[in-house]
């Protein structure tokens, strides 16, 4: 069970911070995370940001992150919407599952999490989702 403390915080002088490795780190977490969540390859390229050339090319070169901020930001923001929702529920299955499931909360108007993070091309999305979590936590 996670404290409720970010993951990555996305102050921009803690992200400037990132050694390469920590970045290669990051972005592999968050791959993972997206992968659990059921995510398709248009979801994840449009969650980070990138195109799905990119995001193939990305998967392959395991060592060398693109390490734009843009990036990193979304990849820390999905890493800390992963850690609440392990704050929040105790069961992997509605840990991994929550994203997909429609939500009556004003914030989601019935939409679930990942129709929210995804209905906004710069990010703001997913932002709202894990500022609505992180209020929960």
């Amino acid at each position: 069970m996670t404290t409720g403390k970010p993951v990555i915080d996305t102050d921009t002088s803690d992200l400037a911070r990132l050694t390469t490795k920590q970045m290669g780190a990051a972005l592999r977490a968050a791959l993972k995370v997206l992968e659990k969540w059921g995510c398709s390859l248009s979801e994840n390229s449009a969650l980070l940001g990138v195109t799905e050339a990119d995001l193939l090319d990305l998967e392959n070169l395991q060592n060398q992150p693109l390490t734009t901020f843009e990036i990193m930001e979304r990849a820390s923001m999905l890493l800390n919407i992963h850690g609440c929702l392990r704050s929040l529920f105790s069961s992997p299955k509605s840990v991994y599952g929550w994203v997909r499931k429609p939500n009556s909360h004003p914030v989601f108007a019935g939409r679930s999490a990942l129709e929210v993070m995804l209905s906004e091309e710069d990010g703001s999305g997913i932002k709202q989702v894990l500022n609505y979590l992180s209020s929960q936590v």
